[in-house]
């Protein structure tokens, strides 16, 4: 365990800085070596100096120098280990007390000590520095005496305290009471140590070994140390993020991306994906583009997808008007759309094929255009009985002959009075019939009028009628009236004949003559009032 001189906190063995306040920590072997240092440099001055002045001066250590065995203040001492107190007064005593003085004052500034021998309390020497300094001690005795034996017994002796050699020390003030046992160190931050009172002397006052501002230090430290440690995390997750980042962006790890390949040729393409380990697969696909380059890829360029995939490449093939002649016109445009072209235009002409087929393209089948050119498709219509009805016989013929007909003419009576109107066709009009078939109309022809013509042809000027039984020879038809349903009204200038076998015919005077005639179908005489007979 290493105690920190400055916060006296505990810190584990070996540790460089202390845990607490930071401080800089010495191990005991480092203190030895430093104190080694000081003490084998100082006594080598002093030795040379003693060697300069003069060979036979007696070094003075621990304030103590051996005594001469003659001296009358020492009592019951052996005349072999005879001492003698040095005399303060001697020029020589004060020149190597001064300079004893110095080395101590050297020492303990660097073991911590103060000028007046009260240890600080950031300084304080331990056990285990008292013992590095006890064994640096006689280093000092040795460099002094240059490692001669006989330089040590006359320049340097040291004082045997033992039971058999005593000193009489009175006249010297008692420092320490010979019971006082030094109390035990206490290194621990915050604690105190009292030395127990001296009797006849007031005791010392309480001095604290605790820096007045420790807590706020320890505070300081441990902030420092939580800042040092949130750096190093923050810089470690830094690094971690970027080292994953370059990773990721040299692909070696997270799958591969795949590369841009559009407008490359085929060929240079598969190359290119198979090189980053990608298998390929291509389709055809209808473009305005060069013919054989890449349009686009799935997966899309710059996807990242795990090395192995199958990336489908698109290659622009040319359009090309579709061969689509026979085909039904819901084919044909299903074919356009299938190869992208747009501009189509369908138009029909009167076909005997199936309505709807396709009978023609342009341009022709094969023939590669774009997107935007334009194609025409010819389909078949089929032929259609014209409606003619309604019109004259003439334009109604020559209607149907126009679409591809021939005509037949039937007539039909009709009691409105119309003459030569088409009433009907058969087939009748909007009927699919191919051409050249023929086709009749039906024309109306006016009763009214074909009954006036047969009522003026009956009575015409000099027909002889019978009338009720009587011969009339008619004179004129004054008039004639369509009644409706081919009955007719009539009024004629008649005059009676007879015939005689002596006088011949005799004329009688004219008259008129009224009444009604009932046609057939046929156009002869059903019934008449007066009768009337030829």
């Amino acid at each position: 365990m290493m105690i920190c001189p400055h916060c006296q906190s505990e810190n584990r063995e070996g540790a460089k800085f202390c845990n607490e306040c930071g401080s800089p920590l010495l191990s005991c072997a480092d203190k030895t070596q430093v104190i080694d240092a000081v003490a084998l440099g100082d006594a080598q001055e002093l030795n040379g100096r003693e060697e300069a002045d003069d060979a036979d001066k007696t070094q003075v250590i621990d304030a103590v120098t051996p005594l001469n065995a003659a001296d009358p203040k020492i009592s019951g001492v052996d005349e072999t280990n005879s001492f003698k107190l040095i005399d303060e007064d001697d020029p020589d005593f004060i020149d190597d007390a001064a300079e004893l003085q110095d080395i101590e004052e050297a020492e303990d500034e660097e073991l911590g000590q103060t000028p007046d021998g009260q240890a600080a309390s950031h300084d304080a020497i331990d056990d285990a520095e008292r013992e590095a300094l006890d064994e640096a001690l006689p280093r000092i005795d040795i460099a002094q005496s240059g490692g001669s034996d006989s330089l040590a017994s006359e320049q340097t002796r040291k004082i045997d305290l033992n039971a058999a050699n005593t000193v009489d020390l009175s006249g010297f003030e008692r420092l320490v009471d010979s019971s006082y046992v030094p109390p035990a160190r206490s290194w621990r931050s915050g604690d105190t140590m009292e030395l127990p009172k001296i009797e006849g002397e007031p005791a010392p006052a309480q001095k604290k070994y605790e820096s007045p501002d420790a807590e706020k230090e320890a505070k300081k430290c441990k902030a420092a140390r939580r800042t040092r440690a949130i750096v190093a995390v923050v810089v470690v997750a830094i690094l971690a993020a970027a080292a994953i980042g370059v990773t990721y962006s040299m692909e070696l790890w997270g799958g591969k991306t795949v590369p841009d390949v559009s407008g490359e040729a085929q060929a240079d393409a598969i190359w290119l994906l198979e090189s980053k380990g990608f298998a390929v697969d291509t389709s055809q696909v209808k473009s305005d583009e060069v013919e054989g380059i890449v349009l686009i890829t799935d997966p899309a360029a710059g996807s990242r997808v795990p090395s192995g995939t199958t990336v489908n490449v698109s290659i622009a093939t040319p359009r090309a008007v579709p061969d689509i002649v026979g085909s039904t016109q819901d084919e044909a445009k299903a074919a356009f759309e299938k190869e992208g072209l747009g501009n189509v235009t369908f138009k029909t002409v009167k076909s005997d094929e199936t309505e709807g087929t396709v009978l023609e393209v342009e341009p022709q089948a094969g023939t590669k255009v774009k997107s935007a050119t334009a194609v025409t498709v010819t389909v078949a219509e089929s032929y259609v009985v014209p409606d003619v009805t309604g019109k004259s016989q003439d334009d109604a013929t020559a209607a149907l002959k126009e679409a591809g007909y021939a005509v037949e003419v039937a007539t039909k009576y009709s009691e409105d009075g119309s003459e030569g109107t088409v009433l009907s066709t058969d087939p009748a009009a909007e009927t699919k019939l191919k051409s050249g078939s023929t086709v009749t109309i039906t024309v109306s022809k006016s009763r009214e009028k074909e009954l006036i013509s047969e009522t003026y042809a009956f009575f015409s000027k000099g027909a002889t009628v019978v009338v009720d039984g009587i011969n009339y020879e008619v004179v004129s038809c004054d008039s004639v009236n369509y009644e409706g349903d081919g009955r007719v009204s009539y009024t004629i200038t008649a005059k009676k004949f007879e015939n005689t076998l002596f006088f011949g015919t005799i004329y009688g005077s004219a008259e008129q003559k009224s009444g009604t005639i009932k046609w057939n179908s046929d156009n002869s005489i059903a019934s008449s009032n007066p009768s009337l007979k030829k």
